[in-house]
């Protein structure tokens, strides 16, 4: 079939740099225009995460060591409205990842993504390490789209330099 990259008609900030609304002056930061929870934000005394600038500017999570707060339910999403179609949400883990707790690639309805322990009522959700989620919409609908993690272990963490959503005809 027919594919269409509607990544930039839809999501603002997908990365290749991503961009951050903090000071930029330290490693670990905010994302601009991505929603991004406050269980997301454990580093540097639980003000920042999401985005971290190791080997370029990327959307991260990391859960490191033992003081480091750990992420429940960390969500780093976008609400978007999309007409009607399939759909398939990528991400790039060529940043580097590794994780051993639940985490997901995730579509939700409305102005939020599920908890973890909600996530098989979402649209469509998959494990995050398959790096991509196809999808359909039987209409067109608000949608929150983007990564669902709760990181309890140690030594744990995600760098994506981008996402891309792509319109499946």
């Amino acid at each position: 079939g027919v594919k269409e990259d509607v990544t930039k008609t839809f999501l603002k900030n997908p990365g290749y740099p991503y961009l951050r609304v903090d000071d930029g002056t330290t490693r670990f930061g905010i994302l601009a225009d991505w929603i991004v929870n406050d269980a997301v934000k454990n580093q540097e005394g639980s003000t920042r995460g999401g985005f971290d600038s190791y080997g370029g500017a990327s959307m991260a999570l990391q859960h490191w060591a033992d003081g480091e707060p750990e992420i429940i339910n960390g969500k780093i999403y976008q609400t978007i409205h999309l007409p009607a179609g399939k759909y398939l949400f990528e991400i790039d883990l060529s940043g580097g990842y590794q994780i051993y707790d639940p985490a997901y690639l995730v579509v939700a309805a409305g102005n939020s993504l599920t908890d973890v322990a909600d996530v098989a009522t979402a649209i469509g959700s998959a494990d995050f390490t398959s790096a991509q989620l196809l999808f359909e919409l039987p209409q067109e609908q608000t949608v929150s789209i983007g990564i669902l993690a709760s990181l309890t272990q140690f030594s744990q963490y995600f760098r994506s330099p981008g996402v891309k959503l792509t319109k499946l005809e």
